[in-house]
């Protein structure tokens, strides 16, 4: 949800560039964050850096700082994904492309103002890793959002 944050704040001039700066922060220390994520183990905060990352640099950060930050950028999310790939064996290649397609449809509705498309957009990202199935998603939307998700 940050991400829907992010991209609406950055449509602010001033605070664009500060969201850049933030962006490039980790692009400037590539390699220390590289070691960062080969450190850790756990896939859910693997799943969330892949998640924030790959919407920012393809769908919040403008086509000129991301062009020009290309191969910092690939290398990190190539990272992610080697890293995610290695540490479970829920995930393959196959399973991430279509997580990304998923990713993806951000820029359909990162404009949005309704906040049950927000979620809902999360909601079918995470169906797309096949951990919780539909049914106990909604559940768990339904208690965590009550006011959104009514019966």
């Amino acid at each position: 949800m940050d991400d829907f944050i992010n991209y609406n704040l950055s449509t602010f001039d001033e605070i664009y560039e500060i969201y850049r700066k933030k962006v490039y922060q980790y692009l400037d220390n590539l390699q220390d964050f590289i070691i960062q994520i080969k450190q850790v183990n756990h896939i859910n905060m693997l799943l969330s850096w892949y998640f924030l990352f790959f919407i920012d640099f393809n769908h919040i950060l403008k086509k000129n700082d991301r062009t020009e930050r290309f191969t910092e950028i690939n290398m990190l999310l190539n990272c992610l994904e080697n890293k995610i790939l290695q540490l479970t064996s829920a995930f393959d290649k196959k399973k991430l492309d279509n997580l990304s397609k998923k990713l993806n449809m951000f820029k359909k509705t990162k404009s949005t103002k309704k906040p049950r498309k927000v979620i809902s957009f999360f909601v079918k990202i995470l169906l797309t890793l096949e951990i919780w199935n539909k049914k106990t998603l909604n559940q768990q939307m339904r208690l965590i959002f009550p006011t959104i998700f009514k019966k």
